[in-house]
């Protein structure tokens, strides 16, 4: 017998925020196992009897083609095992994904890849990516479960002006974009997005200045400074070693001065 694949909106255990669980129910011979989509629904967004969201339901769109693409993974290996004679089982079906580590959103990909860092002591890449994944949550309102797909050169111009809106300059804006397309890289070796959707060919992070600022002091700028001490709170000796050795801003420096 053919397994039977469905979507349900859960109201068997709605979550805590009052929402309900969407899953996909797995069927073969008489028995069903769940699978989360990490995804939950207030009931009055939910067409119980189409299986499917409401028009007036918020991200309906991106719901769907999640949908679409979860539904699809399971259909494609019932095909593939039914062609094959394989025998199989709704548990097999289903745990024949988890090995894998299916991560069918962007969220989904960042837990589980800042949970590997942690277990493998990579604290110090842990907190890196940790801090994009906070900042890809406050731009998208903490509606992150979208797939890579959604993920394009117009979505990724819209992240970097939400960003220096913020007061967020080059450097800080270069490791954010470099930390999410190692992520989009890490998908699509995973497969969980197709090479055609790769937005950073056509929007390029090396556009960001990411050069230290000069800070030495020109020469006339530090007799102007060394005529300006007063000698009786550090000898002059004493600061021409400072201005040899430090590497103090011009701004630094006029600030540890006082007027004779």
């Amino acid at each position: 017998m053919k397994a039977n694949i469905e979507v349900i909106c859960y109201k068997y255990k709605p979550l805590k925020d009052g929402t309900l669980p969407l899953m996909l129910r797995v069927t073969k011979d008489r028995k069903r196992k769940y699978v989360s989509l990490g995804l939950s629904l207030h009931e009055k967004f939910w067409d119980f009897e189409k299986g499917k969201p409401k028009r007036n339901c918020p991200n309906k769109e991106q719901i769907e083609r999640l949908i679409a693409a979860k539904t699809a993974e399971y259909n494609d290996l019932i095909v593939e095992m039914t062609s094959q004679q394989r025998e199989y089982t709704v548990e097999t079906l289903v745990s024949h994904f988890y090995n894998q580590v299916r991560c069918a959103t962007v969220v989904e990909l960042y837990d589980k890849l800042i949970d590997d860092m942690k277990r493998g002591g990579k604290l110090g890449n842990a907190g890196v990516y940790k801090y994009s994944r906070t900042s890809l949550l406050k731009f998208t309102g903490q509606r992150l479960q979208i797939p890579f797909s959604d993920i394009d050169a117009v979505w990724l111009r819209r992240y970097e002006n939400w960003l220096r809106t913020s007061g967020c300059g080059d450097t800080t804006i270069s490791q954010l974009f470099r930390t999410l397309r190692s992520v989009f890289n890490k998908a699509v070796e995973l497969q969980l997005v197709k090479r055609d959707y790769y937005p950073f060919d056509a929007y390029k992070v090396s556009k960001f200045d990411t050069r230290t600022k000069k800070r030495a002091l020109r020469k006339r700028t530090c007799a102007r400074l060394l005529h300006s001490i007063c000698r009786k709170a550090i000898p002059p000796n004493d600061w021409r070693v400072i201005f040899s050795c430090s590497a103090i801003s011009e701004q630094g420096l006029t600030l540890q001065t006082s007027p004779c």
